[in-house]
């Protein structure tokens, strides 16, 4: 269980494009993707973690999460090892089991309407 979320902040006008890209970026998870493009969200992802632990806050969060949500606590080289082992067959094994578009919902907060074409996007 859980959940994968996508913020985004568009003009108005571009919400479909929007829309559109976060789909379609989607439905390119279920493919493997290029060693460099994994190093590169890997390398991001272990220094966004590295730069979060020096704010007291951030690791008073990071660590009452884990306790509250996790079996156990983890330790943040521990989780730099968990990225460091992420292949690329992984991602599509993964995106392949649990992102299923009869699951995908949409919010949209804004002055847009046209729901119904918006929903009919939700598809791979």
């Amino acid at each position: 269980t859980g959940a994968l979320v996508v913020y985004c902040g568009v003009e108005p006008h571009k919400t479909n494009d929007a829309v559109k890209t976060i789909v379609q970026e989607f439905q390119g998870m279920h493919e493997a993707p290029s060693e460099q493009e994994l190093n590169k969200a890997r390398e991001y992802s272990k220094g966004t973690l590295l730069l979060r632990m020096e704010d007291t806050r951030a690791v008073a969060s990071w660590l009452g999460a884990q306790e509250l949500l996790q079996e156990n606590v983890r330790t943040p080289d521990e989780v730099v090892g968990l990225l460091d082992a992420v292949e690329p067959s992984d991602i599509a094994r993964v995106a392949n089991t649990y992102l299923d578009d009869g699951k995908m919902r949409l919010a949209v907060v804004g002055p847009r309407g046209g729901a119904k074409a918006l929903t009919g996007m939700l598809r791979f």
